[in-house]
């Protein structure tokens, strides 16, 4: 996802988030730098139950990712 400027990292939990320093403690040990950061949990995203809530995007792959930038 280089194009993106984007680090997709599965399989590790991260286990701290240090806010003032920018940085991502990961369960294996690495400490992990960012400018933004996205958590996705893994859970099944749930519609807006509101008028309009249809028109919601979700972001659930790179795909998602990709028209989010395009709207953005």
């Amino acid at each position: 996802m280089a194009s993106l400027k984007a680090d997709v990292i599965t399989g590790v939990a991260a286990t701290a988030i240090q806010r003032p320093e920018k940085r991502v403690l990961l369960a294996d040990g690495r400490a992990l730098p960012y400018d933004k950061l996205l958590i996705a949990t893994g859970a099944k995203p749930r519609r807006l139950p509101i008028p309009g809530g249809e028109r919601a995007l979700l972001l659930r792959n790179q795909d998602d990712m990709l028209v989010l930038r395009q709207r953005f």
